[in-house]
């Protein structure tokens, strides 16, 4: 059964970089990044954060075209609101598509590398990534990842998928799983790694 693929968590911990290879793995899947989407929109590159509603909005529109295609679409997106989540639900709800949230977590100095790889990648950084890099003591990111933690609580059904010790096939590998057991209505909460 085609599914709504929510990949969440705090920045520099593979959402991006696992939303790409599902896609690539999987013929036909979107690749939904809202953040690609908001800078699309004109005046992102001067408030990113004015337009992203209005991309989450685009998004889901695109999403339930594409689940109404019998396609999967899997998006990369931080989430830190219930209710933002529940939208995403009820487009997978609409569209008789399966929804799955998973949480990606990785150590901080993990994710801390990562933005700074991903800030030396051709095609920059995102303003999320630079205010992170930009707290050189580590508060932004200590800030993110309690804020995340705080919604996972609230959010008991979200499964978890460690990052910062596996390649990227392999948290590909550790995905497919869980798809499996959903699709089996197995579903444990947390990957093996």
């Amino acid at each position: 059964m085609r599914t709504l693929i929510h990949l969440n968590g705090p920045p520099g911990v593979g959402k991006s970089t696992l939303a790409g290879v599902y896609a690539e793995a999987h013929p036909g899947a979107l690749n939904l990044d809202i953040d690609v989407v908001a800078s699309l929109i004109g005046g992102a590159s001067e408030d990113f954060f004015a337009v992203v509603g209005q991309a989450r909005r685009l998004a889901l529109t695109m999403a339930g075209e594409h689940l109404r295609s019998g396609s999967d679409v899997v998006m990369p997106q931080l989430v830190m609101n219930p209710s933002e989540a529940q939208r995403f639900e009820a487009v997978a709800r609409q569209t008789a598509s399966n929804y799955l949230e998973i949480a990606l977590v990785a150590q901080p100095d993990e994710q801390i590398r990562r933005l700074h790889q991903r800030s030396t990648a051709a095609y920059g950084t995102d303003p999320v990534d630079e205010a992170i890099l930009a707290d050189g003591r580590g508060g932004a990111l200590r800030r993110s990842r309690q804020e995340f933690e705080v919604y996972r609580a609230l959010r008991p059904a979200i499964a978890v998928l460690k990052t910062d010790d596996a390649d990227v096939a392999e948290t590909l590998a550790d995905l497919h799983t869980l798809l499996a057991c959903l699709a089996a209505e197995r579903f444990p909460r947390t990957a093996r790694r």
